[in-house]
């Protein structure tokens, strides 16, 4: 029985001047080398991973790759939104917890040359919210259903930016990583979402969200963990327009 080549890669492309490019640039300057370690890191084990994705939608894949990365997960999902912000990885499929990298993938194909294969293809976000790949399933613990060359796995939310919404609206920017991991664990539907934005669209005219210059509104990821959309609001009451003698507004 003929054994199943994987696409996987023994190396990959690392530059002398690796360091100067963008990506670690903006890594380093805000991690030190926990960013060049992470960076690196994520391209082993892309190269190392049949079809060069990573799938950690389900919380245990999750855990072990945080622990792989050698940092905390606050750390690890802001420095994966930067990579998503770098275009470093791609972003849609990391809505759905499935990372990425064209450019790795680009970097490599002439080892796929070699072999006379296919270089292997990103998998794609479709209207059905499945994710498809050309030879390799994503595998979430789920069973996948086989037709053809074609696998599909089903039942994969593909995040609707939901937490960018949530985010823009927020009038205290604080926190991000923290915030995205607090606003995850509540995975608000578009309903809750909806009412979501709703209270903070009336604190933001509350009295004390409006006082010395919003010096009181709570960090986003506080209040979404107190969950105080459900705070009754005291709105900050419209001054009355001053009357003359006569009775007549000024």
């Amino acid at each position: 029985m003929a054994r199943t080549e994987k696409d996987v890669v023994s190396y990959f492309p690392h530059d002398a001047d690796a360091s100067t490019g963008d990506t670690l640039t903006v890594l380093q300057g805000r991690y030190g080398n926990n960013g060049y370690a992470f960076w690196f890191k994520l391209l082993e084990k892309l190269a190392s991973t049949d079809g060069h994705f990573l799938d950690v939608s389900n919380p245990p894949k999750w855990q072990i790759f945080i622990a792989k990365m050698g940092v905390d997960e606050i750390t690890t999902v802001e420095i994966m939104n930067i990579l998503v912000e770098m275009e470093a990885i791609d972003k849609d499929l990391w809505c759905s917890k499935v990372i990425w990298c064209q450019k790795l993938v680009d970097n490599v194909a002439d080892v796929y040359k070699n072999r006379r294969r296919e270089t292997p293809r990103k998998p794609i976000s479709t209207n059905s919210k499945e994710i498809t790949t050309g030879r390799n399933g994503i595998t979430t613990g789920q069973s996948t259903q086989r037709k053809g060359k074609e696998t599909k796995l089903n039942n994969i939310r593909i995040c609707s930016n939901g937490f960018d919404t949530f985010w823009e609206a927020y009038p205290k920017k604080r926190a991000k990583g923290k915030t995205e991991i607090a606003f995850k664990k509540i995975n608000p539907d578009e309903q809750l979402l909806s009412v979501i934005l709703e209270a903070i669209g009336k604190a933001k005219k509350s009295i004390d969200w409006q006082k010395d210059a919003g010096q009181y509104i709570p960090y986003p990821a506080s209040w979404l963990n107190g969950k105080r959309w459900e705070d009754e609001i005291q709105e900050n009451p419209k001054p009355k327009a001053s009357t003359g003698a006569d009775g007549w507004p000024k």
